[in-house]
């Protein structure tokens, strides 16, 4: 009798386990699989026996596990200097960057070697595996949350696992002047304010569209993280808003987007740098939403080397919509200056998987002759650049490996402005660099680079010229007068 009392009682109060066991049961159902995993329909007999593979290879995964995982580790100011460890394989070793240990004394024996099994199958997709369709229907949303801070005011407290982590790192950077012949103004010495990041979780949270505009659990935008390509008053929100079909998933979702991710430089200091957040915040992430407009192969590289493969990223498309349970949002600072954090994750992420075997050059000149802003009269540059032991380098060419070991060994630099310029940031202290401009079009990005590298650097305005292919004044392409350049040469030591 005291038996099926105990039965009963353990019917009626089911454990973590055993709910588990009937939401996959569920799931299953719904998506036509018996109890054993199996379709159920008739027919299904290829269907089945792959099937049957997928369902004994994760039953084999889940016997090796000997431990559950950890969040990660709370990293500090000091930690941002030192080399990336990737978690997920030994990258460096994989790309001969970096010497695997050898064995040592007291590792080990290895086993004798076994014949390599067949290839396993692909995993599936991630919308089979990890998302449910939902039929909801959102209204457009009527407001906004400028800031996280400003969302993180009216949830925390309301808001069920809402969470605003605030970060803060240099409160300012001493930036040196940029010289130029005369007395440039464009980049004076000056104090430079670091722009403070943040992570906000947002419980039910959403992105929407190509872009991956981040809505709040009250259906506003928060357009911190939203950045458009048009004013705020004409987003895409609130203009052109579309109830796509919802994607629900019950993991927890980091947003790493941004409306200008075919950019190498965006890409790289407001997408990637990101991580960097993620990473002291200490939040556990299952997956990661990106936007990779133009599918360069740059972004692929650099998601590869950072050890986030396919299969823990979800790709966004004109009519995207998913919500998560938790969404994992960090700031981004398109809008303003780069802080050094951005920096310093960047070179340690990427520095010590540079290509060694590829060879580079102490003086480089980098061309854009297949982009805009081209330097119009390139060829009369380039006769006296070569006098002076420069080389000419087409970057869209090369890898990112390849890049990050051409600056890296590099002595002088001399370039048009262009996202290339990025790989700054992998220059030793002491690098001299030369930016061309067109007169029309002067930003900063680089001149900031420099003062967090140390780098030695000079910039020369050129006459600007609106060409077919310019719409806007930074797309101008320029003329550099060979006298003036020269000069520049002379003053910074380079003939």
């Amino acid at each position: 009798m005291l038996k099926k009392i105990k039965r009963a009682a353990s019917s009626r109060s089911p454990t973590a386990a055993r709910l588990k066991t009937i939401r996959i049961r569920r799931r299953k159902r719904a998506s036509g699989l018996n109890k054993s995993g199996l379709f159920r329909k008739a027919g299904n007999k290829k269907r089945n026996m792959k099937q049957s593979r997928l369902v004994e290879r994760k039953k084999s995964r889940n016997k090796k596990r000997t431990a559950p995982e950890t969040a990660a580790p709370h990293i500090g100011e000091a930690d941002l200097q030192k080399p990336l460890e990737l978690k997920e394989g030994n990258h460096a070793a994989e790309h001969g960057t970096v010497p695997a240990s050898e064995p040592s004394a007291e590792s080990p024996v290895e086993p004798e070697a076994v014949p390599a099994p067949d290839p396993p199958e692909p995993p599936p997709p991630f919308v089979e595996e990890h998302l449910v369709q939902v039929e909801a229907e959102f209204p457009q949303p009527e407001g906004k949350y400028n800031t996280a801070a400003d969302w993180a005011e009216t949830a925390i407290g309301t808001v069920p696992g809402a969470e605003f982590i605030p970060l803060f790192y240099h409160p300012e950077v001493r930036f040196r002047q940029g010289k130029t012949l005369g007395e440039g103004d464009y980049f004076p010495a000056r104090e430079h304010p670091q722009h403070p990041v943040s992570v906000s979780v947002i419980p039910n949270g959403r992105a929407w569209g190509k872009y991956g505009f981040v809505l709040t659990e009250d259906n506003r935008l928060l357009m911190e993280v939203s950045a458009d390509i048009v004013e705020d008053a004409q987003h895409a929100v609130f203009h052109r808003w579309e109830s796509y079909p919802l994607m629900r998933t019950d993991e927890k979702v980091a947003v790493l987007t941004l409306n200008y991710s075919e950019n190498y430089y965006h890409w790289m200091y407001d997408i990637l740098a990101r991580l960097a957040w993620l990473e002291q915040s200490g939040a556990a992430i299952d997956r990661y939403i990106v936007n990779r407009n133009g599918q360069k192969p740059f972004q692929e590289e650099t998601l590869q080397l950072l050890g986030l493969p396919p299969e823990r990223r979800i790709e966004t498309d004109e009519r995207f919509h998913l919500q998560a349970s938790r969404l994992i949002v960090p700031s981004h600072t398109w809008r303003s200056d780069n802080p050094k954090c951005a920096f310093d994750f960047i070179r340690r992420s990427f520095l010590p998987l540079r290509d060694r075997s590829f060879a580079s050059a102490e003086r480089i000149y980098i061309s854009r002759a297949g982009s805009v802003r081209r330097l119009l009269n390139e060829e009369q540059i380039l006769l006296f650049l070569e006098k002076y032991g420069f080389q000419v380098f087409r970057l869209e060419t090369m890898t990112v490996r390849q890049q990050i070991q051409l600056f890296a060994g590099a002595r002088a630099i001399v370039a048009p402005h262009g996202a290339g310029l990025t790989n700054l940031t992998f220059c030793s202290p002491g690098t001299t660099v030369i930016e061309l401009f067109a007169d029309s079009y002067i930003p900063e990005y680089f001149w900031t680079i420099s003062n967090y590298a140390e780098l030695d650097y000079y910039y020369l305005l050129g006459a600007s010229y609106s060409g077919p292919g310019s719409r806007q004044a930074k797309e101008d392409d320029m003329l550099i007068a060979p006298d003036l350049l020269l000069a520049l040469l002379e003053r910074a030591g380079l003939t």
